[in-house]
């Protein structure tokens, strides 16, 4: 599948889709709404994600950019220790329907940190000669993907306020987690053309650029027995969904396979309810980057 034949990706994903498009292109979140939504592990049902879709909706108006402000030079610290959690059973039997997805299938995820928010957890398929959507389980299949997102805890010193997102990138977890799962038989099905060429050491500063139009090689790895190369994908809107998203990407046969995890900043900067003074809390290591790449070769470790 190419740019100018795109199909109708994965339509039961739009409404999480559009969710996500909303946050990434406003970069606003919405931690009360979201954390008091009872979003479904499986399959989330409309009403829940359009709940979440609104809540942010509301903040369509934030900027795009961020400005110095008296409050630039305080800086929260907070320990955070990223930990891994299985994945809920009923999360992962709907990725192991795909038979393009099932090597590929995480059973470990960072943990939310929350007890009471479930993830929103949908996959699809397109495939056929107009790239429609099929079942999962489909042998017309030719491009499956599973999302896992989940809200967790709300940002430390955010607890009573609308947060409107400073950073370009979300905060790490537990506060935010996006893994996603895709397998296909057309690699030209991602949006995007995989990189090639020489590697580019990964760097905060290359996470967090906004213009990136192209994917970036980053390193060529051996992962869970699987020969592959690391991948930092364009920047929102050009990646699609896996916007920004590091992946690990690799082929078996004529498949290729790819586990993503999106990425975080050292310090998370953010106002409340639209005030002109930002907030700064480094939830994360500095450089933020070891760590992300460690947190996704667990994910991968944990899949087949």
């Amino acid at each position: 599948m190419s740019r100018s034949s795109a199909p109708v990706l994965l339509a039961r994903t739009i409404a999480l889709n559009r969710l996500f498009d909303t946050y990434r292109g406003c970069r606003c979140c919405v931690n009360r709404a979201v954390g008091s939504a009872k979003i479904s592990a499986v399959c989330a049902p409309r009403a829940a994600t359009l709940l979440c879709l609104v809540g942010t909706l509301a903040l369509s108006a934030c900027g795009a950019g961020r400005s110095a402000t008296k409050g630039d030079h305080e800086v929260q610290r907070v320990d955070t220790t990223i930990s891994m959690q299985p994945v809920r059973r009923s999360a992962w039997s709907v990725c192991v329907q795909g038979w393009l997805l099932r090597p590929a299938c995480p059973r470990s995820v960072p943990a939310s940190g929350s007890s009471t928010t479930r993830p929103t957890v949908v996959a699809g398929c397109s495939g056929g000669p107009t790239m429609t959507d099929v079942p999962l389980a489909s042998k017309r299949c030719r491009f499956a993907q599973w999302s896992y997102l989940t809200y967790g805890r709300p940002i430390p010193g955010a607890q009573n306020g609308i947060v409107v997102e400073a950073s370009e990138l979300t905060p790490p977890p537990p506060y935010f987690v996006h893994v996603l799962v895709y397998g296909t038989t057309d690699v030209s099905a991602l949006g995007f053309a995989l990189p090639r060429g020489r590697p580019t050491p990964l760097t905060d500063a290359l996470l967090q650029r906004t213009n990136r139009r192209r994917a970036v090689l980053i390193s060529r790895v051996r992962w869970a027995g699987h020969p592959g190369e690391l991948i930092l994908a364009p920047s929102f809107p050009g990646g699609g969904e896996m916007g920004s998203h590091l992946i690990f990407s690799y082929r078996t046969g004529r498949i290729y396979r790819g586990i993503s995890l999106h990425p975080w900043p050292s310090v998370y900067r953010y106002r409340i309810d639209y005030n002109r003074v930002d907030r700064a809390v480094k939830l994360a290591p500095s450089p933020a980057y070891p760590e992300i790449e460690t947190t996704l070769r667990w994910i991968v470790e944990s899949s087949g």
